[in-house]
Order: structure tokens, then C-alpha cells, then sequence
């Protein structure tokens, strides 16, 4: 019995590890689709279209022709 009181006096830092790690691991899934072409091709509209990210971008003539 005092073996499970102890776990659930911990149970509050296991659930924030999971959380923390749950949290990480999207983020990664996220930043590594970036490099994934089917990614990078949805995403260009939008970086070319925007008036904070298109210095990102050559000329609008290279965007159209891909």
C-alpha cells in the first residue's frame, strides 16, 4: 500500500514529463515535415504571398513557374 501512495505522490511529475515529451516530440514532427517536398511545395503560396515573408523569395517569376 505505501509503495502505490508513493507512486501517486509522484504521479504529478510522471504526467509532466509525458506532457513535456508529448509536447516535443510535435514539435519535431512539425519542424521535420518542413523538409519533406510534399511540405515545402504546400507552404511556398503562402511564404510568397506574405508581405513579411516574401524577402524570403527571388522574384514572384521563379514561384510561378515551379
Amino acid at each position: 500500500m505505501e509503495k502505490y501512495l508513493h507512486l501517486l505522490s509522484r504521479g504529478d511529475k510522471i504526467g509532466l514529463t509525458l506532457i513535456r515529451l508529448s509536447i516535443a516530440i510535435v514539435f519535431m514532427w512539425i519542424g521535420l515535415l518542413k523538409f519533406v517536398p510534399y511540405e515545402a511545395d504546400s507552404i511556398t503560396p503562402f511564404v510568397a504571398n506574405s508581405p513579411l515573408m516574401s524577402f524570403f523569395m527571388n522574384t514572384r517569376k521563379t514561384i510561378n513557374s515551379i
